[in-house]
C-alpha cells in the first residue's frame, strides 16, 4: 500500500512511506521520499533513537558496517538506550558473530539491569547458541525482575520442554 503516498502532499507521510519500503523500494519517487527521510535522520541527529532508525535502514539496504556504526553511535548518545544494543547483538548475528553479540547484551544487562528487552534478547541469542541451560537459568533471574512478563513465561516453559 505504500508506494502510491511517496507523493504524498505531507512530507511525513512521504517520510513513512520511504520507511517501508526501505528494502525493496525503487524508482525515482521512491528515491526522493528516501532522501527527505535520510534528512529528517540527520536532522534528529542528537537522538539515539534517529541513529537506531538509521541502521536500520542501513541493515535493510545491506550497510551491516554503516549500520553497527550507527547503533554505537546511539550508545554514545545514550549508553542506556537498550533498543540500539539489541540492534547491534542482532546485526553481530547476521554477520554470523554471535558470541560477540551476546557479549554486547550481557555487557549491557549488566550496566542497565531494568531493561526487559535486553534479558529478552539475551535468552534468545543463548537459546540460537543452543546454551539452554544457561539459558534457562537466565530467564529464571528475568522472572525474579519482571515476573509478569508474558514472553519470559513463554521462553520458561519452552526451555523446560527440551
Amino acid at each position: 500500500l505504500a508506494p502510491p503516498f511517496l507523493r504524498d502532499p505531507f512530507r511525513s507521510v512521504r517520510i513513512e512511506s520511504a520507511r517501508l519500503l526501505a528494502g525493496r523500494g525503487k524508482g525515482r519517487g521512491f528515491e526522493e521520499a528516501l532522501a527527505e527521510y535520510i534528512a529528517f535522520l540527520d536532522l534528529n541527529s542528537d537522538r539515539p533513537g534517529a541513529w537506531l532508525q538509521r541502521a536500520i535502514l542501513q541493515t535493510l539496504r545491506g550497510g551491516l558496517s554503516e549500520a553497527k556504526a550507527s547503533c554505537r553511535k546511539a550508545l554514545n548518545i545514550d549508553p542506556s538506550f537498550g533498543p540500539a544494543a539489541v540492534n547491534l547483538a542482532d546485526i553481530l548475528r547476521m554477520e554470523k558473530k554471535d558470541q560477540e553479540g551476546l557479549g554486547v547484551l550481557e555487557a549491557f544487562r549488566q550496566s542497565f539491569p531494568n531493561q526487559l528487552i535486553i534479558w529478552q534478547a539475551e535468552v534468545l541469542a543463548l537459546v540460537r547458541l543452543k546454551r539452554l541451560e544457561r539459558a534457562t537459568k537466565l530467564v529464571e533471574s528475568a522472572l525474579q525482575r519482571f515476573p509478569e512478563d508474558p514472553s519470559l513465561l513463554l521462553y520458561q516453559k519452552l526451555l523446560r520442554k527440551k
